[in-house]
Formats: C-alpha cells, sequence, structure tokens
C-alpha cells in the first residue's frame, strides 16, 4: 500500500469516527479496508496528517477527540483487511512489514493513553459514547496487531477490555 494510500486510509477512519452519528455501525470499522494492510517499508509510525481543527476553523466539539482519534487512525492503518472474519472472530496479524516494526508498534501503543488526556480523558470519565467508541476500537487494534505469546499482558487485557467496551456500548446504543 502506497503512502498516499496509507494516509488516505488514515483520514477515512478520522472522517468516520469523526463525523458519523454515534450508533452501533461505528463498532464495526473493517468495511472501510479495501485492499492488503502496510507493505512498505516506508511507512512509519507517525501521522502527518493534519488534524481536523487545521483544516477547518473552529473546531467545536469535535477537536476533543481529535487526538485521540488520529492516533487511533495510525494503528487501524496496520489492520489486516476487514477486521474481522464473518463468525465474529478476529484476524490474526500475518503481514511481514508489521511483524518487522513489531517493537515501535508496542511502543507507540503504550504510549497511547498519554496521548489521551485533558478534554477526552474526560468524555471517557464521564461515559460518553464517541470516546468509549475510540477506546473499543484501539483495544480491538491492539488485540489483534499485538501477539498474545510476546505481549500476552497488553495483548489479554486488550481482548478482554474490548469485550467489555462492546458489550457496554451495545447495551447503551441500542
Amino acid at each position: 500500500m502506497s503512502e498516499q494510500k496509507n494516509g488516505e486510509l488514515r483520514n477515512k477512519y478520522r472522517e468516520r469516527l469523526l463525523r458519523s452519528p454515534v450508533s452501533l455501525d461505528l463498532l464495526d470499522l473493517g468495511d472501510m479496508v479495501d485492499s492488503e494492510p502496510v507493505r512498505e517499508t516506508r511507512h512509519e509510525l507517525k501521522d502527518d496528517t493534519p488534524a481536523v481543527s487545521e483544516r477547518e476553523n473552529g473546531g467545536g466539539e469535535m477537536a476533543e477527540y481529535e487526538r485521540a482519534i488520529t492516533g487511533l487512525s495510525l494503528l487501524l492503518s496496520f489492520l489486516p483487511n476487514n477486521h474481522s472474519q464473518p463468525n465474529g472472530e478476529l484476524q490474526s496479524i500475518d503481514n511481514s512489514f508489521v511483524k518487522t516494526i513489531l517493537p515501535e508498534l508496542a511502543s507507540y501503543i503504550l504510549l497511547f493513553p498519554v496521548m489521551c488526556h485533558g478534554q477526552f480523558a474526560f468524555k471517557v470519565q464521564q461515559s460518553d459514547l464517541r470516546a468509549l467508541i475510540v477506546l473499543y476500537h484501539f483495544y480491538r487494534a491492539v488485540g489483534i496487531l499485538l501477539p498474545s505469546r510476546e505481549y500476552w499482558w497488553a495483548h489479554h487485557r486488550a481482548r478482554a477490555s474490548e469485550q467489555i467496551l462492546h458489550d457496554w456500548l451495545t447495551r447503551q446504543i441500542s
């Protein structure tokens, strides 16, 4: 996948998470990928796409979600095509490029909560549905991207948190 195409995918994730109405549809982003995950070695763990507030004046309420969603969009761009199997079971990552950058990816994942401070953290504490959907997708991505043998502690926590958030969000949104 070219860097341009990867940037477009990150923008698609970000726009959907920022702009779509909160609904059960936001729990499944697997339909957004129409090709294989990243294969280029030039792809780095950085997001140089302008934030929404840099592209639009004001920012408003959505600005509170921007930093977390921007960071999450980068992680989501590494996921395999159609993040789940028909029976709902997660695919494991089988991409040689992602495996080569796994230590860097793991570091980025561990630093993700640091990016989620301020108003976003307040939104999570207030059980804001959009903020919790962002956390759900973060934990889901971690469960897919980090191998359970090497990162068992993060992998198991992510899978448990993903399931808890999925169940809670499904009850709240339905």
